[in-house]
Protein backbone atom coordinates (compact mmCIF):
# COMPACT_ATOMS: atom_id res chain seq x y z
CA UNK A 1 0.00 0.00 0.00
CA UNK A 2 3.02 2.67 0.56
CA UNK A 3 4.07 1.88 -2.44
CA UNK A 4 0.60 2.61 -4.45
CA UNK A 5 0.40 5.97 -2.31
CA UNK A 6 4.20 6.89 -3.21
CA UNK A 7 3.43 6.45 -7.22
CA UNK A 8 -0.17 8.34 -6.82
CA UNK A 9 2.28 11.37 -4.75
CA UNK A 10 5.02 10.94 -7.43
CA UNK A 11 2.35 11.07 -9.83
CA UNK A 12 0.58 14.12 -8.17
CA UNK A 13 3.88 16.11 -8.16
CA UNK A 14 4.44 15.95 -12.14
CA UNK A 15 1.67 16.97 -12.46
CA UNK A 16 1.73 20.18 -10.22
CA UNK A 17 5.26 20.77 -11.77
CA UNK A 18 3.87 21.15 -15.17
CA UNK A 19 1.04 23.15 -13.93
CA UNK A 20 3.50 25.50 -12.53
CA UNK A 21 5.63 25.30 -15.48
CA UNK A 22 3.02 25.86 -17.96
CA UNK A 23 1.45 28.98 -16.00
CA UNK A 24 4.37 30.62 -14.26
CA UNK A 25 6.10 30.48 -17.44
CA UNK A 26 3.45 31.20 -19.22
CA UNK A 27 4.25 28.42 -22.10
CA UNK A 28 2.29 26.22 -24.35
CA UNK A 29 1.40 23.20 -23.58
CA UNK A 30 4.49 21.42 -25.43
CA UNK A 31 6.68 23.51 -24.63
CA UNK A 32 5.72 23.04 -20.82
CA UNK A 33 5.98 19.30 -21.14
CA UNK A 34 8.91 19.15 -23.02
CA UNK A 35 10.71 21.07 -20.23
CA UNK A 36 9.55 18.45 -17.45
CA UNK A 37 10.66 15.41 -19.67
CA UNK A 38 13.94 17.11 -19.63
CA UNK A 39 13.51 17.96 -15.69
CA UNK A 40 12.87 14.19 -15.38
CA UNK A 41 15.42 13.22 -17.77
CA UNK A 42 17.77 14.78 -15.51
CA UNK A 43 16.40 13.52 -12.46
CA UNK A 44 16.09 9.82 -13.57
CA UNK A 45 19.43 9.56 -14.69
CA UNK A 46 21.32 11.07 -11.74
CA UNK A 47 19.53 8.58 -9.15
CA UNK A 48 20.04 5.65 -11.58
CA UNK A 49 23.91 6.56 -11.97
CA UNK A 50 23.53 7.00 -7.68
CA UNK A 51 22.17 4.03 -7.58
CA UNK A 52 24.59 2.21 -9.99
CA UNK A 53 27.83 3.70 -7.63
CA UNK A 54 25.56 2.46 -4.15
CA UNK A 55 25.05 -0.89 -5.58
CA UNK A 56 24.67 -3.18 -6.75
CA UNK A 57 25.95 -3.16 -10.17
CA UNK A 58 23.60 -4.38 -12.87
CA UNK A 59 25.76 -6.00 -15.33
CA UNK A 60 26.64 -8.44 -12.41
CA UNK A 61 24.23 -8.82 -9.73
CA UNK A 62 20.60 -8.30 -11.45
CA UNK A 63 17.61 -9.42 -9.95
CA UNK A 64 18.48 -9.18 -6.58
CA UNK A 65 15.97 -7.19 -3.93
CA UNK A 66 14.87 -3.96 -4.61
CA UNK A 67 16.87 -1.15 -2.04
CA UNK A 68 15.31 2.43 -0.95
CA UNK A 69 17.54 4.08 -3.23
CA UNK A 70 16.07 1.98 -6.18
CA UNK A 71 12.62 2.32 -4.49
CA UNK A 72 13.22 6.43 -4.66
CA UNK A 73 14.08 6.02 -8.46
CA UNK A 74 11.47 3.59 -9.76
CA UNK A 75 8.75 5.85 -7.78
CA UNK A 76 9.82 8.91 -9.30
CA UNK A 77 10.07 7.44 -13.10
CA UNK A 78 6.77 5.58 -12.49
CA UNK A 79 4.89 8.66 -11.47
CA UNK A 80 6.13 10.64 -14.46
CA UNK A 81 5.30 7.86 -16.93
CA UNK A 82 2.03 7.95 -15.83
CA UNK A 83 1.57 11.92 -15.47
CA UNK A 84 3.18 11.57 -19.66
CA UNK A 85 1.12 8.80 -20.99
CA UNK A 86 -2.46 10.64 -19.64
CA UNK A 87 -1.04 14.50 -21.25
CA UNK A 88 -0.44 12.03 -24.43
CA UNK A 89 -3.28 10.66 -24.36
CA UNK A 90 -5.22 14.12 -23.98
CA UNK A 91 -3.07 15.91 -26.25
CA UNK A 92 -2.63 13.32 -29.19
CA UNK A 93 0.88 13.84 -29.89
CA UNK A 94 2.75 10.84 -29.72
CA UNK A 95 2.71 7.86 -32.47
CA UNK A 96 1.99 4.45 -31.61
CA UNK A 97 6.00 3.51 -30.65
CA UNK A 98 5.88 6.27 -28.16
CA UNK A 99 2.45 4.52 -26.12
CA UNK A 100 4.01 1.35 -26.54
CA UNK A 101 6.85 2.79 -24.66
CA UNK A 102 5.18 4.26 -22.03
CA UNK A 103 2.74 1.61 -21.23
CA UNK A 104 5.37 -1.13 -21.36
CA UNK A 105 7.68 1.08 -18.89
CA UNK A 106 4.24 1.73 -16.66
CA UNK A 107 3.28 -2.29 -16.39
CA UNK A 108 7.06 -2.84 -15.82
CA UNK A 109 8.07 -0.67 -13.32
CA UNK A 110 4.59 -1.56 -11.55
CA UNK A 111 5.26 -5.52 -11.78
CA UNK A 112 8.66 -4.87 -10.40
CA UNK A 113 7.84 -2.81 -7.36
CA UNK A 114 4.91 -4.79 -6.18
CA UNK A 115 7.56 -7.50 -6.37
CA UNK A 116 10.26 -6.02 -4.55
CA UNK A 117 12.85 -7.95 -7.10
CA UNK A 118 14.99 -6.99 -10.22
CA UNK A 119 15.41 -3.16 -9.26
CA UNK A 120 18.99 -3.06 -10.25
CA UNK A 121 18.31 -3.57 -14.31
CA UNK A 122 15.13 -1.85 -13.84
CA UNK A 123 16.76 1.11 -12.59
CA UNK A 124 19.77 0.88 -14.80
CA UNK A 125 17.47 0.15 -17.71
CA UNK A 126 15.66 3.65 -17.08
CA UNK A 127 19.09 5.63 -16.63
CA UNK A 128 20.24 4.56 -20.11
CA UNK A 129 16.64 4.83 -21.47
CA UNK A 130 16.83 8.80 -20.04
CA UNK A 131 20.33 9.97 -20.66
CA UNK A 132 20.07 10.91 -24.33
CA UNK A 133 16.08 12.58 -24.15
CA UNK A 134 18.13 16.05 -22.71
CA UNK A 135 19.95 16.02 -26.21
CA UNK A 136 16.39 15.13 -27.53
CA UNK A 137 14.74 17.70 -25.97
CA UNK A 138 17.47 20.85 -26.31
CA UNK A 139 17.41 19.35 -30.14
CA UNK A 140 13.70 20.30 -30.25
CA UNK A 141 13.87 23.74 -28.63
CA UNK A 142 16.19 24.92 -30.98
CA UNK A 143 14.26 23.52 -33.88
CA UNK A 144 10.78 25.11 -32.93
CA UNK A 145 13.01 28.62 -31.57
CA UNK A 146 14.39 28.68 -35.31
CA UNK A 147 17.75 27.32 -35.19
CA UNK A 148 17.43 24.64 -37.35
CA UNK A 149 20.50 25.23 -39.64
CA UNK A 150 22.75 26.23 -37.19
CA UNK A 151 25.63 24.78 -35.63
CA UNK A 152 24.39 24.34 -32.14
CA UNK A 153 21.82 22.54 -33.70
CA UNK A 154 23.61 20.20 -36.04
CA UNK A 155 26.05 19.60 -32.57
CA UNK A 156 23.40 18.46 -30.63
CA UNK A 157 21.55 16.27 -33.16
CA UNK A 158 24.98 14.47 -34.08
CA UNK A 159 25.15 13.86 -30.43
CA UNK A 160 21.83 12.39 -29.62
CA UNK A 161 21.94 10.31 -32.62
CA UNK A 162 25.76 8.90 -31.51
CA UNK A 163 24.91 8.13 -27.87
CA UNK A 164 21.30 6.93 -28.90
CA UNK A 165 23.58 4.23 -30.37
CA UNK A 166 26.41 3.83 -28.35
CA UNK A 167 24.00 3.58 -24.90
CA UNK A 168 20.52 2.14 -25.68
CA UNK A 169 21.61 -0.23 -28.69
CA UNK A 170 25.43 -1.11 -27.51
CA UNK A 171 25.43 -0.26 -23.93
CA UNK A 172 21.16 -1.71 -23.35
CA UNK A 173 22.39 -5.16 -25.55
CA UNK A 174 24.86 -5.77 -23.12
CA UNK A 175 22.74 -5.10 -20.25
CA UNK A 176 20.02 -7.11 -22.09
CA UNK A 177 22.80 -10.36 -22.53
CA UNK A 178 23.59 -9.61 -18.33
CA UNK A 179 19.95 -9.89 -17.18
CA UNK A 180 19.01 -12.63 -19.59
CA UNK A 181 22.12 -15.13 -19.16
CA UNK A 182 21.82 -14.55 -15.41
CA UNK A 183 19.86 -17.33 -13.32
CA UNK A 184 18.37 -14.66 -11.15
CA UNK A 185 16.01 -12.40 -12.84
CA UNK A 186 12.98 -14.66 -13.36
CA UNK A 187 11.19 -14.75 -16.70
CA UNK A 188 8.81 -11.59 -16.43
CA UNK A 189 12.20 -9.49 -15.97
CA UNK A 190 14.05 -11.10 -18.66
CA UNK A 191 10.82 -10.11 -20.73
CA UNK A 192 10.24 -6.44 -19.62
CA UNK A 193 14.00 -5.84 -20.89
CA UNK A 194 13.62 -7.95 -23.89
CA UNK A 195 10.99 -5.38 -24.76
CA UNK A 196 12.53 -2.35 -23.57
CA UNK A 197 16.01 -3.15 -26.10
CA UNK A 198 13.06 -3.97 -28.60
CA UNK A 199 11.71 -0.29 -28.36
CA UNK A 200 14.84 0.84 -28.57
CA UNK A 201 15.99 -0.98 -31.58
CA UNK A 202 12.46 0.63 -33.20
CA UNK A 203 13.48 4.00 -32.11
CA UNK A 204 16.95 3.84 -33.92
CA UNK A 205 15.16 2.79 -36.74
CA UNK A 206 13.52 6.22 -37.18
CA UNK A 207 16.75 7.88 -36.29
CA UNK A 208 18.89 6.29 -39.20
CA UNK A 209 16.30 6.97 -41.55
CA UNK A 210 16.04 10.36 -40.62
CA UNK A 211 19.79 10.28 -40.79
CA UNK A 212 19.78 8.94 -44.28
CA UNK A 213 17.23 11.31 -45.26
CA UNK A 214 18.67 14.29 -44.58
CA UNK A 215 22.22 13.38 -45.18
CA UNK A 216 21.96 11.88 -48.41
CA UNK A 217 17.79 12.88 -49.75
CA UNK A 218 18.50 16.64 -49.03
CA UNK A 219 21.70 17.01 -50.29
CA UNK A 220 20.72 15.60 -53.66
CA UNK A 221 17.51 17.75 -54.10
CA UNK A 222 19.79 20.63 -53.08
CA UNK A 223 22.27 19.82 -55.52
CA UNK A 224 19.68 19.46 -58.47
CA UNK A 225 17.98 22.66 -57.87
CA UNK A 226 21.62 23.98 -57.67
CA UNK A 227 22.29 22.85 -61.01
CA UNK A 228 18.80 23.62 -62.26
CA UNK A 229 19.50 27.11 -61.19
CA UNK A 230 22.64 27.52 -63.02
CA UNK A 231 21.21 26.20 -65.96
CA UNK A 232 18.61 28.55 -66.13
CA UNK A 233 20.49 31.73 -65.65
CA UNK A 234 23.29 30.22 -68.17
CA UNK A 235 19.75 29.95 -70.99
CA UNK A 236 19.20 33.89 -70.13
CA UNK A 237 16.25 33.05 -68.35
CA UNK A 238 14.53 35.55 -65.76
CA UNK A 239 16.72 36.59 -62.56
CA UNK A 240 15.46 38.41 -59.12
CA UNK A 241 17.37 41.68 -58.68
CA UNK A 242 17.31 42.09 -54.93
CA UNK A 243 19.49 38.58 -54.11
CA UNK A 244 20.34 37.80 -57.35
CA UNK A 245 18.46 34.61 -57.42
CA UNK A 246 17.30 32.70 -59.87
CA UNK A 247 13.18 32.87 -60.87
CA UNK A 248 12.27 31.97 -64.28
CA UNK A 249 9.52 33.90 -66.18
CA UNK A 250 6.14 32.38 -65.91
CA UNK A 251 6.31 32.10 -62.20
CA UNK A 252 8.25 35.15 -60.68
CA UNK A 253 6.48 35.73 -57.42
CA UNK A 254 5.62 31.94 -56.31
CA UNK A 255 9.35 30.95 -56.85
CA UNK A 256 10.93 34.12 -55.97
CA UNK A 257 9.03 33.27 -52.55
CA UNK A 258 10.13 30.13 -52.30
CA UNK A 259 13.95 31.05 -52.91
CA UNK A 260 13.88 33.77 -49.73
CA UNK A 261 10.85 33.89 -48.41
CA UNK A 262 8.98 37.19 -50.37
CA UNK A 263 7.78 38.14 -53.56
CA UNK A 264 10.07 40.66 -55.75
CA UNK A 265 8.74 42.80 -58.53
CA UNK A 266 12.21 43.57 -58.85
CA UNK A 267 13.21 41.00 -61.95
CA UNK A 268 15.20 41.43 -65.08
CA UNK A 269 13.64 39.89 -68.02
CA UNK A 270 12.58 40.32 -71.77
CA UNK A 271 8.99 42.00 -70.81
CA UNK A 272 9.81 43.96 -67.62
CA UNK A 273 12.58 45.63 -66.00
CA UNK A 274 12.99 47.15 -62.21
CA UNK A 275 13.39 51.09 -61.18
CA UNK A 276 17.10 50.79 -61.18
CA UNK A 277 17.17 49.85 -64.92
CA UNK A 278 15.70 48.08 -67.37
CA UNK A 279 18.25 45.29 -69.44
CA UNK A 280 16.99 43.45 -71.90
CA UNK A 281 18.12 39.22 -71.92
CA UNK A 282 17.42 39.35 -75.78
CA UNK A 283 19.13 42.82 -77.10
CA UNK A 284 22.24 44.21 -76.78
CA UNK A 285 25.44 43.72 -75.04
CA UNK A 286 24.66 45.37 -71.85
CA UNK A 287 22.33 42.82 -70.64
CA UNK A 288 24.55 39.66 -71.90
CA UNK A 289 27.76 40.91 -70.19
CA UNK A 290 25.62 41.80 -67.00
CA UNK A 291 24.51 38.00 -67.31
CA UNK A 292 27.62 36.48 -67.86
CA UNK A 293 29.03 38.61 -65.03
CA UNK A 294 26.29 37.06 -62.63
CA UNK A 295 27.01 33.69 -64.16
CA UNK A 296 30.88 34.25 -63.35
CA UNK A 297 30.65 35.59 -60.08
CA UNK A 298 27.50 34.97 -58.13
CA UNK A 299 25.84 31.62 -59.42
CA UNK A 300 28.63 29.17 -58.32
CA UNK A 301 27.61 25.60 -56.76
CA UNK A 302 28.50 27.29 -53.34
CA UNK A 303 27.52 30.47 -53.50
CA UNK A 304 23.77 29.29 -54.78
CA UNK A 305 24.03 26.93 -51.59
Amino acid sequence: MAVVWGVFASTAVWSILYQGIKWRLDMEPEWACRLLTLCHAVTATSLSALCAYMGPWPLTDPGGPITVLQHVALIVSLGYFIFDMIWCLYHQTEGATMLVHHAVSIVALGRILMKGYSGTEAVAGIGGLEITNPLLQVRWFLRTAGYKNTIPFVLVEMCFMATFFIIRILGGGYLLYATVVHPRPDLEAKLYATSFFTLSCFFMVYIFQYFKTKQVGEPLIHEVRQEERVKRVQQGDAFCKCTRDLVWNKEVPVICKWLHGSECDEVYDEHAGCDQGRKSRSTGTEGDERKQEWVDMGMSREWLG
